[in-house]
């Protein structure tokens, strides 16, 4: 495998690994706000039963008021009242400061975790931008290797291709040359020939011409005889 892909796929993976952390930290937060949203059912579903309570404290106090002004002698009655009165209205008191508290507390932990959320988020886009930024830089610096490469290699055939074609055109004037050794060797074979054939022919003309010479002398001899033997004159006469 290349080192820019190698380079890659390990930007893949942090990519991934942050996308899920950041995935993780949303669905915790979403968690956070869901536990939060059911305290504060709950806590009015409390608030309700306090609220229905307090009406019940109310109408019990009117009714208590009602008696004691039916029944202002009846005092344990009035004590009996006002202790379960001070109590009720402790107890509702207790329940509403505690019910703020729990309120309280679950915004500020959907607060905290909301912060947190976005806080990691914007770590996740950094580093996802930084992962970003390298990996375009090592593509580029890959693309700029290659590149060089193919003129290095361009180069290299353009090379190969020049000793090719002088390797070739050697081959060529080294064949036309010996052509011509061959030519000129056929060339001079053939003058030798000629030469020869015609020093032959020379000789037969010497030849002939003696031999012409010869019987035009044996001819002349013989003319010469028969003027001889015509001039001579006969014996029987």
């Amino acid at each position: 495998m290349a080192p820019g892909s190698t380079l890659a796929t390990g930007g893949a993976d942090s990519i991934g690994s942050q996308a899920l952390r950041a995935k993780s930290a949303r669905i915790r937060a979403e968690q956070d706000r869901q536990l939060l949203q059911n305290r504060i059912n709950r806590l009015i579903i409390e608030e309700e039963k306090a609220a229905k309570r307090i009406a019940e404290t109310r109408r019990r106090a009117k009714e208590i008021h009602d008696l004691k002004r039916r029944n202002e002698a009846n005092q344990a009655a009035r004590q009996d009242a006002g202790a379960w009165m001070s109590s009720e209205q402790h107890l509702q008191r207790q329940l509403l400061d505690q019910a703020r508290k729990e309120r309280t507390a679950s915004l500020d932990a959907s607060k905290s975790a909301l912060q947190h959320m976005r806080k990691e988020e914007v770590s996740v886009l950094r580093q996802m931008r930084r992962e970003n930024e390298e990996a375009v830089i090592a593509q580029r610096n890959m693309e700029h290797a290659r590149c060089v490469a193919r003129k290095e290699i361009v180069k290299q055939q353009q090379a190969a291709a020049s000793e090719r074609k002088s390797k070739e055109r050697e081959t060529a004037l080294a064949k036309l040359k010996d052509e011509r050794r061959q030519a000129q060797h056929i060339l001079a074979e053939d003058a030798n020939v000629s030469i020869r054939h015609y020093q032959d022919l020379a000789a037969e003309e010497q030849r002939l011409l003696a031999s012409l010479d010869a019987c035009q002398k044996q001819q002349q001899q013989a003319y010469v005889q028969l003027e001889g033997v015509v001039a001579r004159p006969s014996t029987a006469s």
